[in-house]
């Protein structure tokens, strides 16, 4: 990229993404590269946590109904991160960007022993 070509106003914009760059990558590290990716084309960040008993197949075919009713969404099965997190208590957490819906035993376990 040849920055002499570039005018005032495209300047500016480059800087603003900079900017935006160097803060999500020192508040939150790697996770910030991605974070400024998925800011640039627009696409969400999706997340799909499940114990090792459940199968990502299973999980993945839950969390589609999730995405489908609370986030009007669609992905296919290789735009979704799928983790294992045997902290859960069955079930699984469906997460959009920031957004969390949480389908895990754990929930109502904390709720229980308040």
């Amino acid at each position: 990229m040849d920055l002499t070509s570039l005018n005032r106003e495209e300047l500016k914009n480059l800087l603003k993404k900079l900017k935006t760059f160097k803060n999500l990558r020192s508040s939150l590290g790697k996770r910030g590269d991605e974070q400024f990716k998925h800011l640039e084309d627009g696409t969400p960040i999706l997340t799909v946590e499940h114990t090792s008993k459940v199968s990502s197949s299973l999980a993945y075919e839950k969390a589609l109904e999730v995405f489908k009713k609370a986030f009007k969404l669609e992905p296919k099965q290789e735009d979704i991160k799928f983790v294992v997190n045997d902290n859960l208590v069955g079930g699984i957490r469906v997460i959009k960007d920031d957004s969390l819906v949480d389908l895990s035993f754990l929930k109502i376990e904390n709720a229980l022993t308040k």
